[in-house]
């Protein structure tokens, strides 16, 4: 760390004078021009360049302006809705602590996983209007009004995010929102105080409506006495037109001149010509009086009110403002979800304090919402690895990269979603710290290289633990010899303070630092068929492809071979060499990724196999039930039309009498009772076979329990024997063993038999022995204990002791959905579909893996559950089963 400093101190003062002797020599030119009384400056004085102190005191500024960061403010600002979120969009608003970084994704979670809509539509502009009247002024109506509908919205925010169906999965946004503390006076006077025009409203003031109404009377009452007037008699002559006017808020009669001393009234104006007269009759000066007290007594009062809300509203500023920092805080958060949406596929990461990042198709956020789709690629940063040295040829994306990085750690001080995929880390980074850029432009009369030492001074002056410093092209500018050294120097120097940085680099030295710095890690970009994929491959070493940049820009053949010729046998042949290395890694990644893709294609495929085999299998049973209920539906209508039409024949016999008819007749009916009976005993469920030595139970016999029965399937097999442990009415609960599991399946009591001697003799024998010492015993569940399962044939009902496992129940592959990572609104719809295809399939039981994380998505579905009309009930699954991990939903 001290050679860096030396070295950069060198080539300042170096600089420095430099610089001076150039303002000596300017100054000096000016004199001799004619600027006799200029004071020129002393020549062993080094004057600091116009610029640099903006350079050393706006480095933050600069490292955000390098990387655009202005584009994702801008972007976010645009999704507010309330002017002070707007303004802390624009604003710096970085988090200050990895606390306050994971309070802030922790919103944005919530607002994801939440189907509701937060109810914020208005920008609640309303600050200036509140420190106006802080002031000492009187506020006008429409901003009164302006105020009482912020704090309206404000309080319908509050009592939102609040509500006790929302408060727990939306805990964040609650935070925030007891913040909003809304000033119980000021929110009563201003609630329903306007009216649909504007005004003060009467039917919260209703002095203000006594007083309009007695003024709209008057009004009314004055304006028809003045018409009357008008269409009195002899009246018609002395007018000179047939209106009714107003003077200064007064009726008037347009009078002839020669009538104006008739007595009519008090002339209030004469027309241009002085032809015409205004009189306001006798009749109405009274009633007009009476209006006009009545309008002051009304503006008064309303003079009144409007003074009483402005004082509350000055008194209040601070719990206003307060309340509108707080709403500011919501809405910004709706606007980093938004924003997380629009750059397409943004998460949440996982931040820490150990100085990492880890990413996987990590993307260039501002190319994202400029619509440019950028590249993503892996990047890594760690304690044990905490320099990256970037190379690469010119315009292969090795800037885009760089700034990618910074960009990830600014987004998690923002609080904002970042474009990588699922299971990134950004760690806190404070502070972020950039030289990218020319530095030429802002320095005066220093040399672009000279910039940069000086923005490396302060970078390294600044840098700490904890700090990400990114520099591009890194010692370039100067002497390759010098500035590598120097490049070098300052790399080690900031790693010395703790800090993580990344370069970028031509020099060869610094690509292989990798190779004698274990801190170090480098990569490239990729350069294949003489053009940039701008993809980062962390490990290689890329080379610049001047050359074939060049040959690729068509420069003169001749100019290429001297080229070549210049660079010596063994730089060239170095650089071959790397250029080999790096197309056989690129072969050898290009075949890895086919070898991946056609195993994901085989796994999918495989997939598919196993699901059409499910398909197919649930679709030959349901075809099978089908086929025998249509069976069993055309009998019964073959049986009723036969008896119809023996009811028919009877009638027939009894209304001939006896004879040859009845004869006749008895012999058909014989032959229809022959075919009813046929079909009758075609309508009938299968008969199970009963071998000779089994005999079905009845109704009324009784069963013990431990008794050995056998089930019935397509007969009755004494191989499928076990032991009942609970009888009731009609129903058996009958316990088997199966590859070591106990399963305990529920029977008609018609369906069984009790089991030959040999077979309860094997029985008693075996693993049941003991059962009512073992009802409680737990196995493990197996694979194999799934096939076992299978290979009883029946669907078990419930099961009577803990040991047992109820079948329908049991979680496999093919019941379970897996929504981990999914917002709530997304795990909704897919669950909601996954359970209307279990419901043609006789699903009983499916489950939902959720897993745990922030309980969010959760409980957002269990409620979802709460009302799903084809869910009778649900619960969290058994430990055998996943725990609380999965919800076990019990269909309709």
């Amino acid at each position: 760390m001290v050679l860096s400093w030396l070295l950069i101190n060198l080539f300042l003062t170096s600089e420095l004078l430099r610089a001076a002797r150039i303002r000596k020599n300017s100054n000096r030119y000016q004199k001799n021009k004619g600027s006799d009384d200029s004071d020129p400056q002393p020549a062993d004085t080094a004057p600091i360049p116009v610029g640099l102190e903006d350079i050393v005191r706006n480095l933050h500024e600069r490292t955000w302006a390098s990387m655009d960061l202005h584009v994702v403010q801008d972007r976010l600002a645009g999704l507010c809705d309330t002017v002070r979120a707007k303004e802390l969009a624009r604003s710096p608003c970085f988090a200050e602590n990895v606390e306050e970084v994971r309070r802030r994704y922790k919103a944005v979670e919530e607002i994801w996983q939440s189907a509701d809509v937060i109810p914020l539509n208005d920008p609640m502009d309303i600050a200036p209007a509140v420190a106006f009247a802080a002031r000492g002024n009187v506020l006008e109506l429409p901003d009164l009004r302006s105020i009482a509908k912020a704090l309206i919205i404000l309080a319908t925010l509050r009592d939102f995010v609040q509500a006790p169906v929302r408060k727990e999965r939306l805990s964040q946004l609650s935070q925030y929102a007891e913040e909003i503390d809304l000033p119980f006076e000021l929110v009563d006077l201003l609630s329903d105080a306007f009216d649909q025009d504007g005004r003060l409203s009467g039917v919260k003031f209703p002095h203000l409506k006594r007083l309009r109404d007695e003024v709209d009377r008057l009004y009314g009452s004055i304006k028809n006495t003045v018409g009357q007037l008008m269409k009195s008699t002899g009246m018609s002559q002395m007018v000179t037109d047939e209106y009714i006017a107003q003077r200064n808020g007064r009726f008037v009669l347009p009078i002839k001149n020669t009538y104006k001393r008739a007595g009519l009234g008090i002339v209030h104006d004469q027309s241009n010509t002085g032809q015409t007269v205004y009189v306001e009759p006798v009749q109405v000066i009274e009633p007009t009086n009476d209006m006009k007290r009545l309008e002051l007594e009304l503006l008064q009062e309303e003079a009144r009110i409007v003074g009483e809300m402005t004082r509350l509203v000055a008194v209040s500023k601070d719990k206003i403002l307060q309340s509108l920092d707080a709403g500011a805080l919501i809405d910004i958060s709706v606007a980093r979800a938004k924003l997380g949406d629009l750059m397409g596929g943004a998460v949440v990461p996982e931040v820490g304090t150990d100085g990492c990042i880890s990413a996987e198709d990590a993307r260039h956020p501002v190319l994202l919402l400029r619509n440019r789709n950028p590249i993503g690629n892996t990047l890594h940063i760690d304690p044990a690895k905490p320099g990256l040295v970037l190379t690469g040829p010119n315009a292969g994306g090795k800037t885009i990269v760089l700034k990618t990085l910074g960009l990830l750690a600014l987004l998690v001080r923002l609080g904002i979603p970042v474009p990588a995929r699922r299971g990134v880390r950004v760690d806190f980074f404070s502070p972020i710290l950039a030289d990218i850029g020319d530095m030429q432009s802002v320095t005066g009369d220093l040399s672009t290289f000279s910039g940069h030492l000086l923005v490396c001074r302060e970078v390294l002056s600044n840098a700490a633990s904890g700090a990400l410093v990114l520099m591009d092209e890194m010692g370039s500018g100067t002497d390759p010899a010098q500035g590598v050294a120097i490049a070098q120097a300052l790399l080690e120097a900031l790693l010395e303070t703790g800090a993580r940085v990344a370069i970028t680099t031509h020099y060869l030295q610094l690509k292989e630092l990798a190779q004698k710095d274990d801190r170090f890690t480098v990569g490239a970009m990729e350069f294949l068929n003489g053009k940039p994929t701008y993809r980062f491959r962390e490990g290689a070493i890329g080379e610049s492809y001047a050359l074939e940049v060049a040959e690729r820009l068509e420069l003169p053949a001749s100019v290429l071979a001297r080229a070549k010729g210049l660079m010596g046998g063994g730089a060239l042949r170095v650089t071959e060499l790397i250029k080999e290395l790096e197309d056989q890694r690129d072969a050898l990644q290009g075949e890895m990724e086919d070898a991946r893709a056609r195993e994901e294609e085989l796994r999918a495929a495989q997939e598919a196999v196993e699901a059409q085999k499910v398909e197919l299998g649930a679709r030959e049973v349901e075809l099978d039930k089908m086929k025998y209920r249509a069976k069993l539906e055309t009998a019964d209508a073959f049986l009723a039309q036969l008896q119809e039409k023996e009811k028919k024949l009877e009638a027939m016999m009894k209304d001939v009498g006896l004879g040859d008819t009845k004869t006749s007749v008895e012999e058909a009916l014989k032959e229809l009772a022959a075919v009813k009976a046929k079909v009758a005993e075609e309508s009938k469920p299968e008969v199970v076979h009963v071998p000779a030595n089994l005999v079905l139970l009845k109704r009324d016999d009784i069963l013990k329990e431990g008794e050995v029965v056998v089930c019935a399937g397509d007969q009755l097999n004494s191989d499928r024997a076990g032991k009942v442990v609970k009888a009731s009415g009609q129903n058996v609960d009958v316990m088997f063993s199966k590859g070591g599991l106990d399963i305990v399946i529920t029977f008609k009591k018609t369906d069984l038999a009790r089991a030959p001697s040999e077979t309860a003799a094997r029985v008693n024998a075996g693993p049941y022995a003991g059962l009512a010492k073992n009802k409680d015993r737990k196995k493990k569940w197996t694979k194999a204990d799934e096939r076992n399962l299978k290979l009883l044939g029946q669907e078990v009902r419930h099961a009577s002791t803990p040991a047992a496992i109820t079948l329908n129940a049991m979680r496999t592959s093919f019941n379970t959905i897996d929504v981990r990572g999914l917002r709530l609104r997304d795990a909704e719809a897919k669950v909601d579909n996954f359970i209307k295809v279990g419901i043609p399939q006789k699903r009983k039981v499916v489950y939902i893996l959720h897993g745990h994380g922030t309980g969010q998505l959760k409980e957002g579905l269990r409620e979802f559950m709460k009302r799903h009309p084809y869910v009778s009930r649900h619960r969290a699954a058994d430990d055998s089963d996943g725990g609380d991990a999965f919800t076990q939903v019990f269909l309709k």
